[in-house]
């Protein structure tokens, strides 16, 4: 996902091409205050968004991540529509990004207005690698 080693930290969302606007506005909030940076990467697990979408993301230094439907129980995947596959995703951070050992994850829909909260969530992931920090939008 990337070739320098000193990134290990993520900031992520993941989105199908119906929340692709949200994620947007999600990632040039995240600009505003910085991100992606040096040590901190920005992805999107795509589960779904059209190639204009993906170019969009990766000409503002987004590192996109396919989503594979394979990691997900058959039993979860027979039970939830497309879109739930975002929210979904989370517990297998691990096999989608190996090389990462801190995450924040936030959901596509939350505006960040704030570096100062993007510091803190990121510090909590330095603080507990073994757990993702997670904002939903609610």
């Amino acid at each position: 996902m990337t070739n320098d080693n000193s990134v290990n930290s993520a900031i992520g969302c993941s989105c199908d091409e119906a929340y692709a606007f949200l994620a947007r506005g999600l990632v040039l909030s995240l600009a505003d205050v910085g991100f992606p940076s040096r040590d901190v990467a920005v992805i999107l697990i795509d589960i779904g968004c059209e190639p204009d979408t993906l170019s969009w993301m990766k000409d503002r230094g987004i590192q996109i991540v396919p989503f594979d439907p394979k990691l997900i129980p058959q039993t979860i995947m027979s039970v939830i529509r497309p879109v739930q596959r975002a929210p979904v995703v989370r517990p297998w951070l691990p096999e989608l990004v190996p090389q990462l050992q801190r995450f924040v994850w936030l959901d596509c829909g939350l505006w960040v207005q704030y570096g100062k909260f993007m510091s803190l969530m990121i510090a909590g992931a330095h603080r507990m690698p073994a757990s993702a920090v997670v904002a939903p939008r609610n």
